[in-house]
């Protein structure tokens, strides 16, 4: 069975009634969990197994209003990924306009730079309130 696959039941680990932010870090810790490992290759399936994870509990529990992989220039949502001077956001929270964006790092909290917060708050979403940093 691929790891990357899904079910009601990784759903259903995550629980009922959380909010976007419980949401989005309970889905980092799950896919630590079932991806481990180091390195780009397992960070790259680990923000996959996330994202997935997140669609899947928006499907089942209705949608928050959290948007996925989005590319933004002067704030204005990019219909492709390449765009030149673009920033990608992981989530965005569109009810409560925060960003957040995984780290899947050896030590958290030190993943997200100030260059790439500076970055989203220019080209993200118009009057973001925060980006925040998701580990594990």
């Amino acid at each position: 069975m691929d790891i990357l696959a899904h079910n009601v039941c990784d759903v259903a680990k995550m629980g009922k009634g959380l909010t976007n932010e419980q949401i989005v870090q309970k889905a980092a810790s799950l896919a630590e969990k079932k991806i481990g490992g180091k390195g780009r290759i397992a960070g790259t399936r680990k923000h996959t197994y996330a994202e997935k994870l997140i669609k899947k509990y928006q499907k089942v529990y209705g949608d928050r209003g959290l948007k996925l992989e989005s590319t933004w220039k002067d704030h204005i949502l990019q219909n492709t990924r390449r765009v030149k001077g673009a920033t990608r956001i992981d989530v965005w929270d569109s009810v409560n306009n925060i960003a957040y964006d995984f780290k899947f790092t050896i030590n958290p909290g030190n993943g997200l730079k100030q260059s790439q917060i500076d970055k989203i708050l220019k080209h993200g979403p118009a009057g973001l309130k925060a980006v925040k940093e998701i580990n594990p």
